[in-house]
């Protein structure tokens, strides 16, 4: 995994003294939410995050990126996961500090994901999954010619029903 950069951000793999700044994120209730977990309550359950996401990262199953501006204010993460069996297919998935969200950011990183998914991992499909009322998400998918899959309702990590998307774009779909 390399560090990646846009015209305004730089994306960064975590290192372990990265606790606070994805404590920020963690322990967001509207990111917690919107991601259907229970927000990190310490520092301690970051840190335990962080070090089982430096292990996947270590071990090749995840891609993760920490986002940040030429100021090195932090802004969110980035990430390429749940590879299929044959490492052909992968999921994106990024959050976006909440004064930082409808700025921008991800509509500039996310192309260099998806390069750096296609060219560098050699992926054949990615996936985004979204919830609905997430309408930005939607918005930046659509732009990149992401294809709308399927919808279904499901209970998130809380166990409270989220309606949720599933979007996805091949790598003949990219070289067009």
């Amino acid at each position: 995994m390399k560090n990646l950069q846009t015209k305004n951000y730089e994306l960064h793999f975590p290192v372990q003294s990265d606790v606070d700044i994805l404590f920020r994120y963690r322990s967001n209730i509207e990111i917690a939410h919107s991601e259907g977990r229970i927000p990190d309550k310490s520092r301690q359950e970051t840190a335990k995050f962080l070090t089982q996401l430096l292990s996947k990262i270590d071990a090749g199953i995840v891609n993760y990126w920490l986002i940040s501006d030429h100021t090195k204010n932090h802004l969110g993460g980035i990430s390429i996961w749940g590879f299929n069996q044959e490492k052909a297919e992968a999921e994106v998935g990024y959050d976006i500090l909440p004064k930082f969200q409808g700025k921008g950011v991800i509509s500039e990183v996310f192309p260099e994901i998806e390069q750096y998914a296609f060219t560098v991992l050699k992926l054949q499909k990615l996936s985004v999954y979204t919830s609905k009322i997430d309408i930005l998400s939607q918005h930046i998918l659509r732009k990149n010619h992401y294809r709308l899959i399927e919808h279904w309702i499901e209970k998130n990590l809380k166990g409270e029903p989220t309606d949720m998307f599933h979007f996805a774009k091949t790598i003949e779909e990219y070289q067009k």
